[in-house]
């Protein structure tokens, strides 16, 4: 955030009306976002959960560690479908929100959790005359006034960019430019996106939608299997074994009348392979359309192109091809609790701080109560009992 943005903040702080950008909203409230959180307002009922966030690298933002990820996208509760949100909106994750316990942090730390967790960094100057005492509303105000910032300048967040890199799993190479992580992440700066900003909003390119059709993020999985595990791992939270030893990737290459995923099916029948394959595959299938270099096409072969899948956990879903797909994940509640603690991952690994599932949950109740938006995911997180202690 440039320094005029933190002084017009500091003076908003002050009067309890923030202005950043040229926007002005309410402190605690976000503007143009679909729902408020009260997270910073709950507790994390932690006694005794498993500790999952953990200290040291900064370049961590997939999803979240390994104990916390298994089977992570099930675990909805009792009345609540693990699939879309039930009717009244609710995910309904456990425990319940609950009264919070006193605000640990001062403000100076907030603002520096936050700064990392957005900004990468925090090399900007702090703002003057805010209160020693760190709240709730504060946190999310410091929050959005970032985001606003560079929302006015049309510049990336870097703390999004590094979290899409990491959770993408984009290559690294020297020289490398991971373009679909920058472009998406300045797609999240808008106060209306949402979930299925990044998961199915049309691009303008005939057939693709959202980040999953995004060339760079096809071509760095080119396989069918490939693409079904990151899907299954990364937005369902589902363990994927390993192939067994010695078994390789099937040859992708097709004979004329024969599609690649007739081939790979094939491949993959023996009942040594079928049972992971089963899981994966599905979910790599619906992206068939796309050829291994992200192009693409209606005809394998020769033959059309079949993307149809269905998958039955965590939720019972048929589609057609990933566009009935993609826009089943971004309503899921299965989604919101795996893409809330990869974010999570991300925000409290570059400071170093751990949280629980407990809070993962509280996190991914207001990330669905705020229909999915963006926004109030990165509220939640930072008004989170555990980002405030």
């Amino acid at each position: 955030m440039n320094t005029q943005g933190y002084a017009i903040l500091a003076l908003g702080c002050a009067l309890a009306t923030v202005g950043c950008s040229g926007a002005t909203y309410q402190v605690g409230t976000d503007p143009g976002s679909a729902g408020a959180s009260q997270a910073g307002s709950t507790s994390s009922n932690a006694g005794g959960a498993d500790v999952i966030g953990v200290g040291g690298s900064s370049s961590a933002g997939g999803a979240a560690a390994p104990d916390a990820t298994a089977q992570a996208g099930a675990t909805a509760q009792a009345g609540t479908s693990a699939g879309g949100a039930g009717p009244d909106g609710h995910c309904g994750f456990a425990p319940a929100t609950q009264a919070g316990p006193a605000i640990g942090a001062t403000t100076d730390v907030v603002l520096k959790r936050v700064q990392l967790f957005l900004d990468g960094s925090t090399d900007q100057p702090p703002p003057t005359n805010l209160p020693v005492q760190a709240t709730a509303e504060l946190a999310s105000a410091l929050a959005m006034a970032i985001l606003d910032d560079h929302l006015a300048s049309q510049t990336e967040a870097p703390g999004l960019a590094r979290f899409l890199t990491a959770w993408l799993k984009l290559p690294l190479d020297p020289g490398v430019e991971t373009e679909a992580a920058h472009t998406w992440a300045i797609k999240l700066l808008d106060p209306q996106a949402t979930l299925s900003t990044l998961l199915a909003e049309p691009t303008g390119e005939p057939h693709r939608i959202g980040i999953l059709t995004d060339p760079q993020v096809l071509t760095a999985r080119s396989l069918i299997s490939q693409r079904g595990s990151w899907i299954q791992e990364n937005l369902l939270c589902r363990e994927v074994p390993p192939p067994p030893i010695g078994v390789s990737q099937p040859d992708p290459a097709t004979l004329d009348g024969v599609t690649r995923r007739e081939k790979h099916e094939s491949a993959v029948s023996a009942p040594t392979c079928s049972a992971c394959h089963a899981v994966m595959d599905p979910t790599g299938d619906a992206l068939e359309h796309f050829d291994a270099m992200g192009n693409y096409r209606e005809t394998d072969g020769g033959a059309p192109v079949n993307s149809a899948a269905s998958i039955t956990s965590p939720m019972a879903l048929s589609f057609d091809s990933i566009e009935d797909l993609a826009p089943a994940l971004a309503t899921s509640c299965a989604v919101a609790q795996c893409f809330a603690g990869a974010v999570m991952n991300d925000a409290f690994t570059a400071n170093a701080m751990k949280f629980t599932q407990s809070d993962v949950n509280q996190v991914a109740n207001a990330f669905a109560d705020g229909n999915f938006s963006i926004r109030a995911l990165v509220k939640a997180i930072v008004t989170s009992p555990a980002f405030l202690h």
